[in-house]
């Protein structure tokens, strides 16, 4: 699986989010940490600007562009639930930063 650099800070505001708004108690958001660092995931840089204008093109959040890219590039499985996804099926050209 291919994610963004910014996937361990997305998740960690999630689950802070989750814990901020008494959903889960702090043991529970540690042992979810703990469990998503056991997951081999490929981190990579991505060019955000570049992502911001896909976005604002097809009427997407901006992640949705980046994680397209990844899966086509690598050939990893769609793992987005989103209702936009006829949209990201012709997103093949997002340049990456490395």
């Amino acid at each position: 699986m291919t994610a963004p650099t910014a996937l361990p800070l997305e998740l960690g505001n999630a689950l802070t989010a989750m814990f901020k708004r008494g959903r889960l108690e702090r043991s529970a958001i540690l042992q979810a940490w703990e469990a998503t660092q056991g997951i081999p995931v490929r981190l990579g840089s991505v060019d955000v600007g570049a992502a911001v204008a896909l976005a604002l093109a097809h009427k997407i959040y901006a992640m949705m562009p980046i994680t397209s890219t990844a899966r086509h590039r690598t050939g990893a499985p769609y793992v987005h639930s989103g209702d936009n996804k006829g949209h990201l099926d012709n997103i093949r050209d997002f340049p990456q930063r490395g």
